[in-house]
């Protein structure tokens, strides 16, 4: 999976181009976002095939090749792919803003922490 910072002419749904996207694809949601500012960040089902220099499907879990769509993409600069083929519709999702979601009857945490300032990780009153 890579993410994309969408500029406003993408809509959900259709295919997208790679005018369409800020600074490229990225490996992770964080380097999309701190790429540049945008209406809306991308999930894109593809990954970046660096020997071969192309995007291919992500392959399901399980599955150690995919057949089927592939282009051709370059690194950028600035660590982003650059797709120079139009990424199809349904391998291309907007993702809402990051949040934490509580559930219902769940509180924020309580009891004593396990870390000790300038200690270790461990069980509650062991250094």
């Amino acid at each position: 999976m890579l993410y994309a910072v969408a500029n406003d002419r993408w809509t959900p749904g259709s295919p997208l181009i790679a005018s369409q996207t800020l600074t490229g694809l990225y490996r992770t949601r964080r380097e999309a976002a701190s790429s540049g500012p945008g209406p809306r960040i991308l999930a894109v089902s593809v990954r970046y095939d660096a020997t071969r220099g192309v995007l291919c499907l992500t392959p399901p879990a399980g599955r150690e090749r995919q057949t089927g769509w592939s282009a051709p993409a370059i690194l950028g600069t600035t660590g982003g792919v650059t797709a120079l083929a139009t990424i199809p519709g349904p391998f291309v999702r907007a993702l809402g803003k990051l949040r934490i979601r509580v559930h219902a009857g769940h509180g924020p945490a309580k009891g004593p922490c396990h870390v000790r300032p300038g200690g270790r990780l461990g069980s509650p009153g062991k250094s």
